[in-house]
């Protein structure tokens, strides 16, 4: 009977150490985890930090670009307005009309199938 009731305590501290060490490889893993998971924040707030400036540059760019389309497009349409007021248009001068009219039209059109695309 002695046996018995000693096999039974070895057997209870046996499964008592296998559930500690279970425990703690469990907090060990996700200490790891938690460890691992600030290192990809960092890395994507570095990556963050430095696509910042790239994208700053893509709208400078895009904003320089807009600015000359606009340019462009408010010097067609002014020499459209200087032809329509000077009377090239109503007097069908056709050499004036189309050196004044015409060729600011055809600035201004690919600019507009370019908004309607």
């Amino acid at each position: 009977m002695e046996i018995d009731t000693t096999f039974l305590t070895v057997g209870a501290l046996m499964l008592l150490a296998g559930y500690a060490v279970t425990i703690y490889n469990s907090l060990v893993r996700l200490k790891h985890q938690v460890a691992r998971s600030w290192a990809d924040i960092d890395v994507l707030l570095k990556q963050r930090h430095e696509e910042l400036p790239k994208l700053v540059d893509t709208c400078r760019q895009y904003m320089a670009y807009e600015r000359d389309t606009l340019e462009r497009v408010i010097s067609a349409r002014s020499r459209v307005a200087d032809a329509r007021e000077h009377g090239y248009v109503e007097n069908r001068d056709p050499e004036q009309a189309d050196r004044q009219l015409y060729e600011p039209e055809r600035i201004i059109e690919p600019g507009n199938r370019s908004f309607t695309a």
